[in-house]
């Protein structure tokens, strides 16, 4: 399997949020989000690969749905991310909550995001 990605800094990604605020406010949510997305396939195949080393599979679909929200929360933290709490919406969706998230401003929210 190809490696698909690279480390950033969290002090890194925070300052091109408030770059991108500063010189280019009505684009910036827009690319930060096409930017989230085109990354998911690359932070899919790292979650794959950590739960091998992890969780002994590395078919996120073979854990108990007990098990996922830990997992998923244990290598976010790993990867230097932070942790995440895991709760479902409906019967196919989860939610996801940070209270410590990498790329937030600290003390900028009130509630997890």
């Amino acid at each position: 399997m190809t490696t698909v990605g690279l480390t950033i800094g969290s002090g890194g990604l925070r300052q091109l949020h408030r770059s991108l605020a500063q010189y280019s406010p009505d684009s910036a949510i827009t690319i930060l989000q096409e930017a989230g997305y085109a990354s998911g396939e690359g932070v899919y195949q790292a979650f794959c690969r950590w739960l091998g080393a992890h969780a002994g599979t590395e078919h996120p679909e073979e854990l108990d749905a007990a098990n996922f929200g830990g997992a998923l929360s244990d290598f976010f933290e790993a990867s230097g991310w932070g942790p995440l709490s895991v709760a479902p919406v409906g019967g196919a969706a989860l939610a996801l909550d940070s209270s410590d998230w990498a790329e937030a401003e600290p003390g900028s929210a009130d509630t997890p995001m």
